[in-house]
């Protein structure tokens, strides 16, 4: 009796994400709306045992906008009793409840915490690190390392993280999709596996065992070193400079000088370059110089001489300016 207790209080993890959107079979009328639209809804679970698709009924606006961010953002991770691996203990309408626990989660999130956009994240890498070193030497596969991180990441973001930690040789994983692929949310099982340089990675040690620290100043610093303190006031120093920058234009600029870095970004450290203008283009967009100048302040002459070369020149001056390159 305990044993099937236990069974019952257990979860295993599953896979959700949208193939598409597409015409319902037929529409309904629903508060003065038509809902003529359902979305293809697929789930796996780690371990292949669950495995279903099936088209919505017509969707009320809300919950079309729900899946069509779902269907933007990848794959989500839900927890389901275990029980259910065996297709005979799942319930009636198990596969209602599987829809609407998803409905439920992806409302919860917040307009801004959950990008798509393909930028290289280092906490996230890191994170990713951290959990592969905790299963080695077993494979992990992407369900349980969506699973894992704290805050649930895209599958672009995911799978740019990977790509970059495999750039680096700190990762393997059997035939490992590259983040530009098309079918990347499709991808959802394939396992990575930490390797011994992600292991010394994490553990701070060269080949040889020693520690390593790393202080990179990518910009004005007041201080370095692990117990070094140092702030800049970036509002006082966007409040002396503002009237010398448009920030409408500084954001289609940083868009522009996105979309050249992601013609040649191929390692971890490009990557990077890019989720800084990334953040900054949102800063900009939101009018906020302040911000845009503290995160670009991180980038480092590379970015400034990048941005002079394309011809991004408003950023190019941007970027000095945070640097304290100009007065």
């Amino acid at each position: 009796m305990n044993s099937m207790i236990e069974q019952m209080d257990k979860t295993m993890p599953l896979a959700v994400w949208v193939r598409g959107i597409e015409d319902a079979k037929q529409a309904v009328f629903w508060s003065g709306h038509i809902c003529n639209k359902s979305a293809r809804v697929c789930a796996l679970s780690s371990d292949r045992t669950l495995i279903f698709e099936l088209s919505t009924n017509p969707l009320t606006p809300d919950c079309l906008s729900v899946f069509q961010r779902l269907s933007q953002y990848g794959f989500t991770v839900i927890d389901v009793p275990a029980s259910w691996a065996n297709e005979y203990s799942r319930p009636n309408q198990w596969r209602d409840t599987v829809t609407n626990l998803v409905l439920e989660r992806v409302k919860q999130w917040h307009d801004d915490g959950k990008e798509t956009a393909a930028v290289y994240n280092e906490g996230l890498a890191r994170e990713v690190l951290t959990i592969l070193r905790e299963k080695y030497p077993y494979t992990v596969n992407m369900i349980d390392i969506k699973r894992g991180v704290a805050d649930e990441p895209s599958d672009d973001e995911l799978l740019t993280a990977l790509h970059g930690l495999q750039l680096e040789g700190l990762i393997t994983g059997n035939a490992l999709p590259d983040y530009t692929s098309s079918s990347r949310k499709l991808a959802a099982m394939t396992a990575v596996q930490i390797t011994k340089e992600g292991k010394q990675y994490l553990s701070g040690k060269t080949d040889t065992g020693a520690v390593v620290h790393q202080y990179n100043n990518f910009g004005q610093s007041g201080a370095m070193g692990p117990n070094a303190v140092g702030t800049i006031n970036y509002q006082q120093q966007w409040a002396a400079s503002a009237g010398q920058f448009d920030l409408a234009q500084i954001a289609a600029e940083l868009q522009a000088l996105r979309a050249e870095l992601m013609k040649t970004a191929k390692t971890p450290a490009d990557f990077q370059q890019l989720g800084l203008v990334a953040e900054a283009e949102q800063y900009a967009e939101k009018q906020d110089g302040a911000k845009v100048l503290e995160v670009l302040s991180k980038a480092g002459n590379w970015l400034l001489d990048f941005a002079t070369k394309v011809g991004t020149d408003v950023t190019a001056k941007t970027i000095a300016k945070s640097m304290g390159l100009e007065g």
